[in-house]
């Protein structure tokens, strides 16, 4: 299945939510696999992927929902049963797919794909202003609005980076990211605009393209939700700015780890567990997937328990010879991870901070489940999720992620249903 049109000339983006239905008739089903990428439709309606080079899909968000009334970028809360985040690392190859090893799957009884797209064309750009367009640097003579600032929500900094002073986290040292990617907006400075669109005169058509892979549900599915964590711009009382940038090293002629951009800090599993507004209350979950949402130049994330110091995960970028991230390595736990949600984890992110670099995201995308009190209870799909545990869903992720590019998701209640058969084969695969 496709997304809307995405009709863009050079330089120029689309931000914006799609709402598409989901290519089944009704009934809760089993989300197993999902994955997006970029392309183009001829008149003869031949369908061929856009090369990276060519358009950039700086985030797609997506979520099961009821009903919205607001922007999901502006962190409005959704009823949501589906939180992914995906990137440009993410497009196209089934490796760098969301993939959910049986019996753990994401759960819905809806037939509405909500989809917050974020598309830049950079087609027949230079490499240098392509990659301007990728980090969202604002063109010159911007003047950045509280509005503007705000689009990600008013979460702040967490204290390591308003120390260093990072230009991403107050408005008037503002020089990129997602203030200046909004919907409609262009990243070229305005001569570079002129020409580009002189040279290009037509716009490009692009399609986001979704696959996914499903199921009836039955009872040996355990239903997956998405943690509220991890953010490295957040802490233990802030979700998280979701976009940071990074600074030049002071002699750039060096190369990582000499010149390298750390930042560290710590969240529980559901940031909010401790909060006096918002909060929900503590329990025993399993962590299945853990995958991380970085820009170019990033170097890694790390995944730690905080009280005892383990490695949970460590993912980091592929990139091509072009320099684009065209994969994340993620961790599949079997058996699962068991953790509470006030559990304290620790994040670190590592970039190249040879050149400087504006709007870069480090958020992790961790899928959830709980813990089944007896083996009849996977066929419930969720009817104790506590309505008030919100799900916030980067990266890219994000992303993604995450995009990503935070989602602020609130589920409603879910109902039981009884038992659905299955064929023998286990399921129908669908091209959306």
């Amino acid at each position: 299945m496709y997304s809307q049109p995405i009709r863009l000339l050079p330089g120029a983006m689309s931000n914006k939510k799609h709402t598409l239905l989901l290519p089944h008739e009704g009934g809760p089903i089993a989300i197993h696999r999902l994955n997006v990428d970029i392309v183009e439709i001829s008149s003869t309606g031949t369908v061929s992927v856009t090369p990276r080079a060519d358009a950039y899909l700086h985030h797609a968000l997506f979520g099961l929902e009821e009903s919205t009334t607001e922007d999901p970028t502006r962190q409005s809360p959704l009823s949501a049963t589906v939180a992914i985040g995906q990137g440009d690392e993410t497009r196209g190859s089934e490796s760098t797919s969301y993939t959910f090893d049986a019996p753990f799957a994401y759960t819905t009884d809806k037939k509405t794909w909500s989809a917050m797209i974020h598309v830049i064309n950079t087609r027949g750009l230079s490499m240098p202003q392509a990659q301007r367009c990728r980090e969202c640097t604002c063109p010159r003579g911007t003047t950045v609005t509280d509005e503007m600032f705000h689009t990600l929500g008013n979460s702040p900094c967490n204290a390591p980076l308003r120390q260093q002073h990072n230009t991403a986290c107050v408005r008037e040292t503002y020089v990129g990211g997602t203030a200046c990617c909004r919907h409609d907006a262009v990243c070229l400075d305005n001569e570079d605009a002129a020409l580009a669109n002189a040279s290009s005169p037509a716009p490009s058509t692009f399609y986001v393209r979704y696959f996914m892979t499903y199921s009836n549900l039955t009872q040996d599915i355990r239903p997956l939700t998405t943690a509220t964590c991890c953010d490295a711009t957040g802490d233990m009382e802030h979700p998280g700015h979701t976009e940071y940038d990074i600074p030049q090293c002071d002699d750039p002629s060096k190369h990582p780890p000499a010149c390298t951009h750390v930042l560290t800090t710590r969240q529980t599993l559901a940031w909010n567990v401790n909060q006096t507004h918002g909060r929900v209350e503590d329990e025993t979950v399993e962590l299945v997937h853990a995958v991380g949402h970085q820009h170019r130049a990033g170097l890694g994330m790390l995944l730690m328990d905080d009280a005892t110091g383990d490695l949970l995960c460590n993912s980091t970028p592929t990139y091509d010879h072009a320099g684009h991230v065209v994969g994340m390595s993620r961790c599949i736990f079997a058996p699962p991870k068991r953790l509470e949600l006030s559990s304290v984890l620790r994040i670190v992110a590592t970039y190249n901070s040879s050149e400087a670099h504006t709007g870069v995201m480090s958020i992790w995308f961790l899928a959830i489940a709980s813990v089944p009190s007896n083996a009849t209870v996977a066929l419930t799909v969720a009817a104790k999720t506590k309505q008030e545990l919100v799900a916030w869903a980067v990266v890219a992720v994000f992303a993604t992620l995450v995009a990503a590019i935070v989602w602020r998701f609130r589920p409603s209640p879910r109902h039981t249903y009884a038992s659905v058969s299955v064929d023998d084969k286990g399921g129908l695969v669908v091209e959306m």
